[in-house]
């Protein structure tokens, strides 16, 4: 990653994406991956909203289990059995849990360095943000290495928090429209949802960015109805 700052303008805002991949739903059940996408977006022309002015940052680490953790033998039979290649690529590319969270603290930090992010100019993104952003937090402090840094990224505030998916499901019921939005702009090969859990971080991005689109879209006919 880069060094040299980029500081946001006021029309600007970053859009920061986590998610997580495990053995199961339990507290006890091992993290065995954690995905993250950052990009950030301007609001300045009115046309058009959000668009992405700087190059997909996106990192996949993969986690070794914890002593006394456990796994879920639904979720390796339901899941992880039609997700094996993820899970493949996982097993080839653990890593101590302590190693990994302390880079990822210090790429999260990285990041609000080099871009100045703020709980103002910033918005979390997960399509599960309890799950996701709580496993995560309990996993730094398992390991003592940080305590919600991704929900505070070291400053004295918390960030928003949004899920995208729900929101985007309001738009697009059966996800046939999100699909051709994204093919209209070139992405449809490269932006998917596939459990390598980056991947799944920017798609969440994406279906932010699509909301709000199509929110915008929503109003401006809002506004020509009123006159």
């Amino acid at each position: 990653m880069a060094t040299a700052p980029l500081p946001a303008t006021p029309t600007q805002k970053h859009l920061l994406a986590l998610d997580i991949e495990s053995e199961g739903p339990r507290l006890t059940d091992t993290v065995n991956a954690i995905g993250i996408a950052f990009v950030r977006v301007d609001f300045a022309d009115p046309t058009y909203p959000a668009v992405i002015t700087t190059a997909l940052e996106k990192r996949n680490w993969a986690i070794k289990a914890l002593p006394g953790e456990t796994k879920d033998k639904q979720t390796t039979d339901e899941f992880w059995s039609k997700n094996q290649t993820v899970y493949a690529w996982i097993l080839a590319n653990q890593r101590d849990a302590r190693e990994v969270m302390a880079e990822i603290r210090q790429w999260l930090l990285a990041l609000v360095a080099r871009y100045g992010l703020t709980p103002e100019n910033t918005t979390l993104l997960s399509d599960c943000p309890h799950f996701d952003l709580g496993r995560t937090s309990f996993l730094g402090h398992k390991t003592g290495t940080w305590d919600n840094v991704f929900e505070f990224l070291e400053t004295p505030m918390r960030f928003s928090t949004e899920d995208p998916s729900g929101r985007r499901e309001e738009y697009d019921p059966d996800g046939q429209d999100f699909k051709r939005w994204l093919t209209g702009r070139g992405l449809a090969d490269t932006v998917k949802h596939d459990h390598m859990p980056a991947n799944d971080a920017e798609w969440n991005l994406y279906e932010w960015l699509y909301v709000t689109v199509k929110r915008h879209g929503a109003r401006n006919k809002n506004e020509a109805s009123k006159h």
